[in-house]
């Protein structure tokens, strides 16, 4: 099974988040990981489940100090909907609950 499928499922990826790249140093102990979202298929709103209505696209990244016992960066495009008074952010899936992942 290819790498981005095995980090796309522990991360809780699900359509159209997917893992566009990865990098790798062992030397480092770091893991730098890319995600996006497929354009044709924008994610809902977590408020309202509006669709296809993100316009904001903002890049962010994410750091968990022992990923796998590695350091990592998660590089993502936050979307956003405009649909909700409050906003309408969409939370990424590997910043759910539970989630050792942070921004930064």
């Amino acid at each position: 099974m290819p790498l981005p499928t095995i980090l796309s499922a522990i991360l809780g990826l699900s359509t159209p988040w997917k893992v566009t790249n990865l990098s790798f140093s062992n030397n480092y102990k770091r893991l730098e990981i890319s995600v996006d979202f497929s354009q044709e298929d924008n994610p809902a709103c977590q408020q309202c489940g509006a669709l296809d209505q993100c316009t904001e696209k903002e890049s962010c990244s994410w750091f968990n100090k022992d990923f796998f016992s590695y350091e990592t960066y998660l590089h993502s495009r936050s979307p956003r909907n405009p649909c909700c008074s409050t906003g309408g952010k969409i939370i990424p899936p590997w910043v759910q609950k539970g989630s050792k992942f942070v921004a930064i």
